[in-house]
């Protein structure tokens, strides 16, 4: 692995610890605090993690502001959806099925979809190079 490429590695799994920070403190606070159910505190959570996550990512761990934030929003809106249907369905499952704690069922939960999708999701098609993106477009359109 190219030393770039380890260094934006390690960005993005600091910044994943920054944006599940705010999402678990969100989700305990409202979960133990305010009385919530907890798929809507991991909800409530999961929403406000993902946009501190957007903010880092396209201003430290890619450096990419060049390309239009829209775009990338728009991009990382689908790369959020997914990510968070994964995050409730697996909470869900693991809480209700499996019996664990919710907040163990966040946890497992945050590391295997954060390793496994949202990193390679986000580096690929999120917070691509915009002269990459057009490469790709030229070689799918001949």
């Amino acid at each position: 692995m190219k030393v770039g490429s380890l260094n934006r590695l390690l960005r993005f799994q600091l910044n994943s610890f920054v944006s599940t920070l705010v999402d678990f403190t969100i989700t305990i606070v409202l979960t133990e605090l305010a009385g919530f159910w907890y798929l809507i505190s991991t909800s409530i959570g999961t929403i406000t993690g993902g946009a501190a996550n957007f903010i880092i990512a396209r201003h430290w761990v890619f450096r990419v502001r060049e390309f239009p934030a829209l775009k990338q929003l728009g991009l990382y809106l689908i790369n959020w959806c997914c990510s968070s249907l994964l995050n409730i369905t697996s909470v869900f499952l693991m809480t209700s099925l499996m019996h664990l704690n919710y907040i163990v069922s966040k946890m497992i939960t945050a590391v295997l979809v954060g390793l496994l999708f949202n990193y390679n999701f986000q580096r690929k098609f999120v917070f691509s190079m915009p002269q990459h993106n057009s490469q790709i477009t030229k070689r799918v359109n001949k």
